[in-house]
């Protein structure tokens, strides 16, 4: 009986693993690639987002700490990580007062290049492919080519797993596939459990000699 009990349990435990690997991303969702250029050094990221979100929050799903302010054209990035400025001890582009403009620019990639976006982060909605860059930019919007490379969303997107940021998603049981291997596992198990009790029942006594 404990051998059956066993088998029960490990039967359970492959079917929940079964369905964990079968989770697949929401339809509702969309990857995008982000860049952030600090210095000359550039990370990126693959953040998985809902289809109607906004550049600001592809940046904000990279995980990495994100300072924003609202404005008439959007939010603007006044700090990210320990770079930038912080409200409201100070202004949100404090360190671009004058002839020395240093601010986090945001541009998106189109048809191989870079593109300085004219709205706010949170005024422009990405899309499934596409590729947004954060750069710290040293007194011009400009992207010196150094500073901010061309990189795909393909590369970006097949890089090690410390740089994808998605949301975890929830596996529904009501899933036709799901079901259907439920289904199919709780009559092999029935099953199984059947001849191990059949057996049991019609093994032949024992004898002493």
């Amino acid at each position: 009986m404990k051998r059956l009990l066993t088998v029960v349990i490990i039967g359970f435990w492959l079917l929940a693993g079964g369905t964990a690997l079968a989770q697949t991303p929401s339809p509702d969702a969309v990857q995008v690639g982000v860049v952030i250029s600090l210095h000359g050094q550039v990370n990126t990221y693959c953040v998985q987002v809902p289809t109607t979100a906004t550049g600001l929050e592809a940046l904000e799903a990279t995980g990495v700490d994100v300072l924003a302010q609202r404005g008439p054209l959007g939010a603007g990035i006044c700090r990210i990580q320990n770079t930038g400025c912080t409200p409201p001890a100070d202004t949100c582009f404090c360190q671009c007062q004058g002839s020395q403009c240093s601010y986090w620019a945001y541009h998106y990639q189109e048809q191989d290049k870079w593109v300085y976006s004219g709205l706010g982060a949170s005024s422009r909605q990405v899309h499934q492919g596409g590729v947004d860059a954060w750069l710290w930019s040293e007194g011009t919007g400009q992207t010196p080519t150094g500073l901010l490379p061309i990189i795909s969303f393909d590369t970006i997107c097949r890089a090690p797993a410390s740089n994808v940021a998605a949301p975890a998603s929830n596996a529904s049981t009501s899933d036709p596939l799901t079901l259907l291997g439920y289904g199919i596992f709780g009559l092999a198990l029935l099953s199984f459990v059947g001849v191990l009790i059949w057996r049991r029942r019609h093994a032949a006594p024992e004898t002493s000699t």
